[in-house]
Parts: structure tokens; C-alpha cells; sequence
């Protein structure tokens, strides 16, 4: 596995500015991490769709360049409403403005700049936190109304982006968020 291209030359030259601080030792480890850790690149916004073909452009040249198989990792995230318990990452998109079918072209956009690039790996986040909301945020009035939306918007967007060369990570939360709701089920 690589690292993704564009954080990866943002470290570096943040790498270059702390060596000329004199900050060696702090240089050398952003280096090692931009060098050695994946980074996810975001996508939370119907403006950042056409930077993908960016970032898979890049990918294809630095593997052309290297010949080691490059895989881009992509954090897609914006479901309409999604933490719709939340306000500081809301998102642009709601059920109540058409946006499940905002969110669909959202998706349709993302996958045909994904098709461009066929031979390069791409990991898909998809949705962080999603599921997890969908298990505990539903006393929430706007939660409990966006629930169906967003189970179609999902499942939309894992049939689209079932691709080849595509590899999809669906967070389910965790048993620390979930809490009690997934203990009783467990032990009951």
C-alpha cells in the first residue's frame, strides 16, 4: 500500500520549512509518517468531487514514475444530514432540500472519476459515523426523519461504488459509542 499523493508532497514540504527551523528530529518523523502512513483524503462537499481526478491522476504518475501500485484512500462524506445530532459538521446536503438526489449525482460524480483511472486501488471510507447515528441519535426528530433517506442514500452508494479496482469501508461505530444499546442486545 502507498500513501496518498497529496498529503504526502503537503508533509514533505511542511517536512523541508521545520529542517530549515532546525527542528530535525520533528522533520524526520513528518517525513517517516508521510512516507510510511496512509492518509485519507476528503470528500465532503459537491465541490471536492472533481479534485478525485486530481488525486488519481497523481497516483497514476507516481506509480508510472516508481512502479510500485499506488491506492488512494478516499473518505466520501456527505450524506444528507448526516450527523444530524451535530451542528458543526452538518454538511451542505438535507432530505428536505432534494438531497438524496443531490447526494446521488454527489456519488455519480465520484464514480466517474474513479472510472478514469481503472488501474488504480482506491479504498473508499464510506460515511463515517453513519451507521453509528443511525443506531443512537434516533430520539433526535431530525435523525428519526432522515434514517429511511439515509439507509437508501447508503445503500446507494455501495452499489455504485462497487467497482473493480474499489474497495469499500462502511463504518459501523463501535461498541464504546454504541453503549448500552449494542451491551443490552448482546447480553440479553
Amino acid at each position: 500500500m502507498s500513501t496518498s499523493p497529496q498529503p504526502l508532497v503537503e508533509v514533505i514540504k511542511a517536512s523541508i520549512t521545520l529542517a530549515k527551523q532546525g527542528k530535525w528530529d520533528l522533520a524526520s518523523r513528518a517525513t517517516y509518517v508521510a512516507t510510511k502512513v496512509g492518509t485519507f483524503l476528503w470528500v465532503s462537499d459537491t465541490a471536492t468531487v472533481p479534485k478525485v481526478a486530481d488525486w488519481l491522476k497523481e497516483a497514476s504518475l507516481l506509480e508510472k514514475l516508481t512502479g510500485k501500485k499506488q491506492v488512494v484512500e478516499i473518505q466520501v462524506y456527505n450524506l444528507p444530514d448526516r450527523d444530524c445530532s451535530a451542528k458543526a459538521s452538518a454538511g451542505e446536503l438535507s432530505y428536505a432540500n432534494g438531497g438524496e438526489a443531490k447526494y446521488q449525482a454527489f456519488i455519480q460524480g465520484i464514480v466517474s472519476q474513479i472510472k478514469k483511472f481503472p488501474n488504480i486501488r482506491v479504498v473508499i471510507g464510506l460515511e463515517t459515523d453513519s451507521i453509528g447515528n443511525l443506531v443512537t441519535n434516533l430520539s433526535v426528530e431530525k435523525c428519526a426523519n432522515a434514517a429511511e433517506g439515509q439507509k437508501r442514500s447508503l445503500a446507494y452508494a455501495i452499489a455504485s461504488l462497487q467497482l473493480p479496482n474499489v474497495a469499500i469501508y462502511a463504518d459501523g461505530a463501535h461498541a464504546g459509542w454504541l453503549g448500552c444499546v449494542l451491551l443490552q442486545i448482546c447480553w440479553a
